[in-house]
């Protein structure tokens, strides 16, 4: 980190000269620096994004919470990360998150992004997600970076299998019942069904042949319950 020489002149001498590479001073400093340090990924809300179950299933929007930091020495006023993805059966929905600047040195900011499991997601596949995070002014820019997401079903294929909504049923003397329909979530079956069974439990009404149940796949066939 230095050198030793001798320098003279008539009368005096310098027998050691140091120099120290790398130090700041005089108001140095250095460029905005901001890098991806975390996320997490949560099935999106919505009955027409996911089924809520904390399993990670085809056919579900997924969003990731996206944290990125200032690790530079100087604010960065603009900061946006992207995502793209190599996996196979995943598509991108919103990959850019908002502006996340200004950020100050050592300044953490979050913004998300979604993705979705298309009907042809393998369920146990484990995504990968590229994250790159364009800023300024000036400095390294885009950092890049990746993680990883788990996926899986709640199901074993070839089983047999329940899904029950707990909800109660009011059946009036006339008209429909409330709610009307009532909804089952069913989910992560990725073989055929073969054969569906209906449970009606603690069913009561003063004319029991007067009420008619149907069961209805959603954009599918109405099936009379006898």
């Amino acid at each position: 980190m230095g050198s030793d020489s001798i320098i003279g002149a008539p009368g005096w001498r310098i027998d050691t000269l140091t120099v120290q590479d790398g130090f700041q001073c005089c108001g140095i400093v250095t460029a905005p620096n901001v890098t991806f340090t975390g996320q997490t990924t949560t099935e999106l809300p919505g009955t027409l994004n996911s089924d809520g179950d904390g399993f990670f299933e085809p056919c579900e929007t997924l969003r990731s919470n996206i944290t990125v930091t200032n690790v530079g020495g100087s604010p960065a006023t603009t900061a946006i990360a992207t995502i793209t993805s190599p996996t196979t059966g995943v598509t991108i929905v919103n990959g850019s998150t908002a502006n996340l600047g200004p950020l100050a040195p050592g300044g953490s900011a979050t913004g998300n992004v979604t993705f979705k499991l298309l009907p042809t997601f393998v369920p146990g596949t484990t995504v990968t997600i590229n994250v790159s995070v364009a800023f300024g002014p000036g400095g390294p820019s885009p950092s890049t970076a990746s993680y990883t997401v788990a996926t899986g079903c709640p199901l074993t294929p070839g089983g047999t299998f329940t899904f029950s909504n707990s909800a109660p049923i009011t059946i009036p003397s006339l008209g429909t019942a409330t709610p009307y329909p009532s909804t089952i979530n069913v989910s992560g079956i990725t073989a055929p069904i073969t054969k569906v069974t209906v449970t009606i439990n603690n069913f009561n009404h003063t004319w029991p042949n007067d009420v008619g149940v149907a069961l209805r796949v959603r954009r599918s066939d109405l099936c009379a319950v006898q």
